[in-house]
């Protein structure tokens, strides 16, 4: 009954929701999607000009005047998949799109499900609005990330170093999330370095074929870095950068701390995953962890970027019964995107039975105590959506900027500062993101809990695995 009302919901609000509008849909595939697209006509895919052009010609987000542009700085080997893509009339590129974003997930489930034992539901709910959802409005490839690592986890645990190193090789597509994964496996599970040789190798080559020597010097040292700066101010953002920019901090120091917090992050769970799986909880952990750490602070972090932590929270509560609960609460709140809040409006009742599934079947709650929450947990969203003002932006602020040999990111910074929020939607912004912030604290408490205190972990009989 409540998967009948929750889609006659979702049926009657998403024609109706300007979120879900077909030139608001796919919001960041358009910049990939474009950027093979001007990778194929021989042009340079982090330059404002052609990407401008491009974006104008498959949307009618912004007027065909604007100066707006979605920069896309990714790799050379990411550009290379989506060349492959450009290949395609844009609609039918975004539907194929979906259709792997879908797939992915289904990877996903399939790969935790092995991992932690816990039922099909529990699973599906984790990853369904966090992973799934989000991604899929904004055509984000979080979900071939998140993929990525489970699968590499299963695989680790199933004593398949080669393949799990190519597994490990796909989460390069989110280089800081994908580095974190290939260095915690390359230095802990040595079978896996020939097979992350060669992957490195294999993505070297479609980088210098996608986007030549130059490009990806380009993308190095101005694209990359101009990205980071262009976001250090974004509202979107969960990183330590954002946080001490809001605090007053100058810029460049700013991102200085955010690349030495991600830095130590990485560090510290790679060192975490060799003492918990030195405890017997699974070398699994090698993959999970790392990854984990690579979205808490950091340079650049944005929500859909944080389902990179939801695998460690799930396979831990299934792992460690003593802190099960503790765990079991970080997935709780981490399976909800509440900052994405304006997207989660059509699939609200959704959202509440996700939420509801969770904390029956993993904190323990009684269905009406956990029906009850999930009520408390939509009211949290509709709030947000209350909360949130009417943004202010005019096209003639970036007047300016129409210089097709601007870096795209450069116009996107310029964008990012000029848009003005009034002071309630930043007071929405900041208390949404408490409980996201709130689960990956409880991830990071419970870890180290473990690590100090656990020396032989009481285990479950299915989690137990060697290296």
């Amino acid at each position: 009954m409540a998967l009948v009302l929750a889609t006659l919901n979702f049926l009657y609000f998403v024609p109706r929701d300007v979120e879900l509008a077909p030139s608001a849909l796919g919001y960041d595939v358009r910049a990939f999607y474009c950027a093979g697209a001007v990778a194929n006509a021989g042009a340079d895919p982090y330059l404002a000009g052609p990407l401008r052009a491009c974006q104008h010609a498959v949307s009618r987000q912004y007027d065909s005047t604007s100066n707006v542009v979605i920069p896309a700085p990714a790799p050379g080997y990411t550009i290379a998949l989506f060349r492959a893509l450009a290949q395609l009339p844009f609609g039918a590129a975004s539907w194929l799109w979906a259709l792997v974003l879908l797939a992915a997930t289904a990877v996903t489930v399939y790969a935790l499900r092995g991992l932690s034992g816990f039922s099909w539901s529990v699973v599906i709910a984790a990853v369904a609005i966090g992973d799934c959802w989000v991604s899929l409005v904004t055509g984000q490839m979080v979900p071939v990330i998140v993929a990525g690592i489970a699968l590499c986890a299963l695989l680790l645990e199933r004593k398949q170093p080669a393949w799990a190193a190519v597994a490990a090789a796909a989460t390069m597509l989110e280089p800081h999330v994908g580095l974190a994964v290939c260095l915690g496996i390359f230095v802990l599970v040595p079978r896996t370095r020939v097979a992350l040789l060669g992957c490195a190798a294999a993505l070297a080559f479609l980088s210098v074929a996608a986007t030549g020597v130059a490009g990806n010097v380009e993308y190095f040292a101005r694209a990359l870095p101009a990205q980071v700066a262009a976001e250090v101010a974004a509202q979107e953002q969960y990183s330590v950068t954002y946080l001490l920019h809001r605090l007053g901090m100058p810029d460049g120091a700013a991102i200085a701390v955010g690349q030495a917090w991600y830095a130590v992050a990485v560090v510290a769970g790679i060192a975490a995953a060799r003492r918990l799986v030195a405890g017997g909880l699974g070398v699994s952990l090698v993959a999970l962890l790392p990854a984990a750490a690579a979205v808490i602070g950091g340079p650049y972090v944005h929500l859909h970027q944080i389902a990179a932590a939801m695998p460690a929270a799930l396979v831990l509560a299934a792992r460690v019964p003593e802190r099960r609960v503790l765990f079991a609460w970080s997935v709780v709140l981490l399976a909800i995107p509440w900052g994405r809040f304006l997207d989660l409006r059509s699939p609200l009742v959704f959202v509440g039975i996700a939420w509801a599934v969770l904390v029956a079947g993993l904190v323990g709650w009684s269905w009406r105590a956990a029906i009850w929450s999930a009520l408390g947990c939509m009211l949290f969203i509709y709030g947000a959506l209350i909360g949130i003002g009417q943004r202010e932006f005019k096209d003639e602020w970036l007047a300016g900027y129409g210089d097709p040999t601007l870096l795209a990111s450069t116009v996107w910074a310029a964008f990012v500062r000029a848009v003005h929020y009034p002071l309630r939607t930043d007071i929405t912004f900041a208390v949404v993101k408490l409980p996201t912030i709130a689960g990956l604290a409880l991830l990071a408490y419970g870890v180290v809990l473990v690590a100090r205190t656990t020396a032989s972990p009481k285990l479950r009989p299915s989690a137990s695995a060697s290296a």
